[in-house]
């Protein structure tokens, strides 16, 4: 093969070409609640066993909506999957005490980039649920909840998935089914949490 540079002697153009980008079916990504659903405690792999569904699971826990703006040209070139399914915006609100307002502002760009890096991809966004940990942001979590719905309305891409509902008890967080007051526990919260979410996503719990 000709090189442009001659004293190489072709060996220019024997360079390796990156990987080709990973089809897989869904695209789990955001913060701890994502990041603890992973097989390492068990929840992840059991709950999607039987879906025989292809899936990468890249939680960071205390992630924020930016981290994930950030690493949206990155995953594009190693991942072509059929959903991506987030968690996030929490952070924005307990740790960095964002005003709600900005940081939906902000969720729906980072929403709109991926569907323009993933145009053929359905994106799930998980609303954020009531905490006893920071009950005060209830209010908070409501206003980007309303956001994101109404942006889901707008747009074909983009499903809002309620897990509010069934984490609300009289207009607070229900008490059972955290393991430490903000993360979900194993035997009670994450199952109802990847039912909510699997369910929507079209995998139906076969017996």
């Amino acid at each position: 093969l000709a090189s442009a540079d001659a004293e190489a002697d072709g060996w220019a153009d024997k360079k390796i070409a990156p990987p080709a980008a990973k089809s897989i079916d869904i695209l789990f990504a955001g913060d701890s609640y994502m990041e603890l659903f992973k097989g390492t405690r068990g929840v992840m792999d059991n709950n999607l066993s039987y879906t025989g569904a292809t899936y990468e699971n890249l939680g960071v826990g205390g992630t924020r909506v930016q981290y994930w703006m950030d690493k949206a040209v990155e995953l594009s070139t190693l991942y072509v999957p059929s959903k991506i399914a987030f968690h996030i915006s929490v952070n924005d609100i307990d740790d960095a005490g964002a005003d709600p307002a900005e940081v939906l502002s902000n969720l729906k760009a980072m929403l709109a980039k991926y569907h323009e890096l993933f145009p053929d991809a359905t994106i799930y966004w998980n609303s954020l649920i009531p905490n006893t940990m920071f009950a005060n942001k209830y209010e908070d979590y409501k206003v980007v909840n309303a956001g994101v719905l109404e942006y889901a309305a707008e747009n074909d891409w983009l499903v809002y998935i309620d897990q509010t509902t069934s984490f609300d008890y009289n207009g607070a967080a229900r008490p059972d089914v955290f393991y430490d007051g903000l993360h979900l526990s194993d035997d009670i919260g994450y199952p109802i949490w990847a039912k909510n979410m699997l369910t929507v996503m079209g995998y139906e719990r076969i017996d």
